[in-house]
């Protein structure tokens, strides 16, 4: 009990120190980290904390996403014209081939309709800090991880991510990294042209749980020298949905189009899948 006590008080001790790094490349994930704030994470990471990829690739067994969203800001829940499969398949599939290839069978649980997602009232804001963000999850989300569940929210709202007191207006999503915690930005996605957002969505959702999950070089381990080092956690192969680019509008906008290219619904590519698979902590 000394023990455990000990270390509660430490992370009181911490708490306003806290300062938690945003997993997209348009903001710098480790440039704006306070020295003691970022220790202090490190050791929260480690503490009876189970929303993290040692814990995701070892005792869990279900992986669930939670989905809100404010009035005006609804997901793109429907069916793909060729094919006719939900448009939450792709995340799903993804998901599933990330968890694949393991000696025991990981459950992924996704809605895919708009009943089956949470509406939240509007919050009134044209911009969004990562604090505002990590309030919001505090208020909506349901249920929290455990050992055996991995349980990640996702939020779309109205607005774009706050740069300094402006709208980034080209960013799409971010996972707040070290939580479960990813939000989508519906006013960015209104941008692209009605036929290719739900894909743009599915890609954001995919890259940022990649983040979440521990890719690349996030968590999980390399396999290979896959890296884009200059641009942080993200994956070299650009046909993958790690690849830095993704979370910009533009270069998302052309990785939709480039989909129904091929219509291949799992778009986490082979490198980033065999860190996954290696991967036994």
């Amino acid at each position: 009990m000394k023990f455990f006590s000990s270390k509660f008080l430490f992370f009181l001790l911490l708490i306003p120190f806290l300062i938690f790094p945003i997993s997209h490349c348009t903001v710098a994930e480790t440039d704006n980290r306070k020295e003691l704030g970022f220790y202090a994470l490190l050791y929260l990471s480690d503490y009876n904390n189970p929303d993290k990829p040692s814990v995701y690739f070892s005792t869990v067994r279900q992986v669930e996403l939670e989905i809100a969203y404010e009035t005006g800001a609804e997901p793109e829940a429907g069916n793909f014209a060729l094919g006719g499969s939900p448009y939450w398949s792709v995340t799903e599939d993804n998901l599933k081939a990330i968890f694949a290839d393991r000696d025991y069978t990981v459950n992924v649980v996704i809605p895919t309709s708009s009943s089956e997602m949470k509406n939240i009232p509007k919050q009134n804001r044209s911009t969004w800090t990562v604090s505002q963000i990590l309030d919001l999850a505090s208020r909506y989300q349901s249920r929290r991880s455990d050992f055996q569940t991995a349980r990640f929210f996702l939020v779309y709202v109205n607005g774009h991510l706050d740069n300094n007191g402006s709208p980034n207006t080209s960013v799409v999503g971010v996972n707040i990294g070290g939580t479960p915690v990813t939000v989508v930005f519906k006013d960015v996605v209104k941008d692209f042209a009605a036929n290719m957002r739900p894909i743009a969505e599915q890609v954001t959702v995919v890259h940022e749980l990649g983040h979440a999950l521990g890719f690349v070089n996030n968590g999980i381990p390399l396999t290979s020298q896959h890296q884009d080092i200059p641009n942080g956690k993200h994956c070299t192969n650009t046909t993958c949905a790690m690849y830095h680019q993704i979370e910009g509008k533009t270069s998302l906008n052309n990785f939709a189009q480039s989909y129904f290219s091929t219509m291949s619904r799992v778009v986490i590519k082979s490198e980033c899948l065999e860190d996954a698979k290696k991967y036994k902590p």
